[in-house]
């Protein structure tokens, strides 16, 4: 990872917007998880592929905010 040098200014409004997004999007998936009505059994099956979809999601929004600032080549 290379911080890039030409556009280290402060956050601007649509980052921070685009962070919330991510945000939002983490609590959602955490509470789809059902961890509130389990009703103390914490054993589920929750399938990879489904965990894989919603992670990918998540970084390419995380990494449209950093692209501005980080170069991850």
């Amino acid at each position: 990872m290379k911080k890039k040098t030409s556009d280290r200014n402060n956050m601007k409004q649509d980052d921070i917007q685009q962070i919330v997004a991510v945000r939002t999007h983490l609590i959602q998936f955490y509470e789809a998880l059902g961890h509130k009505t389990s009703g103390g059994a914490d054993i589920g099956i929750l399938k990879q592929s489904d965990v894989a979809v919603e992670l990918e999601q998540l970084i390419k929004k995380v990494d449209t905010v950093l692209a501005p600032y980080v170069n991850f080549d």
